[in-house]
Formats: structure tokens, sequence, C-alpha cells
């Protein structure tokens, strides 16, 4: 991939982030994903029915690439 590309992405997906925000719902399987040598610090909420993944949603704050 272009790294002129990826980089547009990149920013494109910080800017206008998807599924971004966690709910209050017990039908969610909630992750988080705290790694402790620097500030990435992501909770993953995923709602699986049928095993087919239905949503999914994120929040958090992590480094750059």
């Amino acid at each position: 991939m272009d790294s002129r590309f990826k980089r547009e992405v990149m920013l494109e997906h910080y800017s206008k982030p998807i599924n971004r925000g966690l709910i209050d719902r017990t039908d969610y399987i909630k992750v988080n994903t705290r790694n402790s040598s620097c500030v990435d610090n992501i909770n993953v909420m995923v709602k699986i029915e049928d095993n087919i993944i239905k949503d999914i949603r994120f929040d958090g704050e992590a480094c750059a690439i």
C-alpha cells in the first residue's frame, strides 16, 4: 500500500472515527487493552449474535503510528 494513501486513511479515521463511543449495555462483551509501556488504553465492546458480529464500539487513547 502506498505510504501517502496510508497516511490519508489514518487521518480520515482520526478526524471522523466510525463506531467511536461506548454504550451502557449488558449484551456486549467489553475488553480493555491497556498497554503498560505507553499511553495506549483502548476499550472495545462487541455484540455477537449467532456467531456474527452485529456491532462493535471503541473508545480510548493511543499513540499515533
